[in-house]
């Protein structure tokens, strides 16, 4: 079994970071128990149960299998160079009470192996199950660190993979070499979405460049934004005498509200109460003739 999932352990005393035998999906394998016990959850079956501890003949036994694997990608690689097919094993499990032999393999291209599974199946005398995985899972079997330093997510708990476009890395505006971007797998690194909800959320309330906003900080009480910090929750404004703050949004929201009257640009913004009222004419309203044809009486 790949992954995680919820077992009934009975009346068996379990502890976190045990090995545990388990029994699932008609067979028996070994696993790691990383909860504690949990409350009856009406909302979820169990999908196996726990059999017993990890013992020392389960141990060997683990020895045993161990060999077994290397010789499944072996004879595995030899049929499929044999046959021509284009796939490449990447890696082999075999159960605890080796009822079945489950080989991981990489290709671009789907395939018919049901011949190849019959040979393997005579050459391994098991059953055998061929399972094909894309560029990331197969990642997930290569143990690797990653440019943070630490071993990649994939290979430590992450177990559901999605399609990562260069779209994220426009929205938080990362560097545009893509080289520095992709993982062990070729493909965009999967913690380009970790902090993209943030990003999002910020652009959303966030003044655009170029608009007009109030602040107190400023010299006269006005300036423009010309750029934004998400991850420190900043706008960076600029005022007419081209000095340079940094403001947090919620400052910047709040300023808004008071004078809804601030839009798209600080240098159009409507001139602020105490100036003379505008008498030229030149408002929104019906221009007036200040020379109105005079009518001739006869």
């Amino acid at each position: 079994m790949e992954g995680s999932g919820l077992f009934s352990c009975g009346r068996l005393d379990v502890r976190v970071q045990q090995r545990v035998v388990f029994e699932h999906d008609g067979g028996m394998d070994v696993g790691k128990i990383v909860r504690g016990p949990l409350p009856l959850l009406f909302d979820r079956e169990p999908i196996g149960r726990v059999v017993r501890r990890l013992t020392d003949f389960d141990l060997r036994t683990l020895q045993e299998n161990r060999e077994l694997e290397d010789e499944a990608i072996e004879v595995s690689r030899e049929e499929m160079l044999q046959r021509g097919l284009p796939m490449r094993p990447i890696r082999a499990h075999v159960r605890i009470d080796r009822h079945k032999v489950l080989i991981f393999f990489i290709s671009d291209d789907r395939v018919d192996f049901r011949g190849l599974v019959r040979d393997l199946a005579e050459r391994l005398r098991s059953r055998v199950e061929l399972k094909q995985v894309g560029a990331r899972q197969a990642s997930a079997h290569w143990p690797a660190l990653g440019t943070c330093g630490r071993p990649t997510c994939c290979s430590q708990w992450r177990q559901d993979f999605h399609s990562i476009t260069l779209d994220a890395v426009k929205e938080q505006n990362l560097t545009h070499n893509l080289s520095k971007l992709h993982g062990h797998c070729g493909r965009l690194k999967c913690c380009l979405l970790y902090e993209i909800d943030t990003y999002r959320e910020f652009d959303a309330r966030a003044p655009r460049c170029g608009q007009g906003v109030c602040s107190g900080r400023c010299s006269n009480g006005r300036a423009t934004v010309i750029g934004h910090n998400p991850v420190r929750g900043t706008v960076m404004v600029v005022d007419d005498e081209d000095k340079r703050y940094e403001i947090p949004l919620d400052e910047i929201e709040n300023e808004l509200r008071s004078r809804p009257w601030v839009r798209s640009n600080a240098k159009s913004a409507p001139p602020p109460l105490s100036s003379p009222p505008d008498r030229s004419g030149g408002g929104n309203g019906p221009k007036r003739d200040r020379n109105p044809p005079r009518k001739t009486v006869s």
